[in-house]
């Protein structure tokens, strides 16, 4: 599946800091305009906007600083609320706040991001944040490794050696050899 994102300049008159520094004097002029980069008016005005924008140019995914994060909300209840209406999945639609980080990778980290977000459509940030949540994200408290330690307890039961004989077996080479 291929996303397409828009970063969301101003939302409800509201802009980022960032915006407001790079333009400038200017500023004030996109947040009056039609840009696609611009949400203004009430909440269901601006929901119709992205649903207007969601079909005539297929953005799935927003991206908004933290600043005007807080007027969006209101538009993405209403888009959940419709979304079942419209027999829309409930993941379709969401607020995330994000914060944008730069890294770096080797040439064959890079290689391996790229072939797998074009072997899966998704996104390489999508990839890494999948690997950092995967990596760090699902900490385990003492407490669930000792209820896994004790559910594992006995596994062992009912084998003809202990696990030492077993680990000392496998390590003497035999099993390398071929019959």
């Amino acid at each position: 599946m291929i996303e397409l994102n828009i970063n969301l300049a101003a939302v409800g008159g509201q802009m980022s800091r960032y915006v407001q520094m790079t333009m400038g004097e200017r500023a004030s002029e996109l947040a009056a305009s039609d840009a696609v980069s611009v949400l203004k008016g009430s909440a269901e005005q601006m929901c119709e906007r992205l649903v207007q924008l969601r079909q005539r140019l297929g953005i799935s995914y927003l991206a908004v600083a933290e600043e005007p994060m807080e007027r969006l909300a209101p538009v993405v209840e209403r888009l959940r609320s419709r979304a079942t209406r419209w027999r829309v999945a409930h993941d379709d639609v969401g607020l995330h706040h994000m914060l944008r980080t730069q890294i770096s990778l080797t040439a064959e980290e890079r290689r391996l991001l790229d072939a797998l977000a074009a072997r899966t459509g998704r996104s390489v940030a999508a990839l890494i944040r999948d690997a950092v949540n995967l990596v760090h994200g699902s900490e385990r408290s003492a407490e669930d490794d000792l209820a896994a330690m004790r559910r594992a307890f006995g596994a062992w039961r009912g084998r003809p050696e202990d696990g030492a004989a077993y680990v000392e077996r496998l390590r003497t080479g035999r099993r390398l050899l071929l019959p």
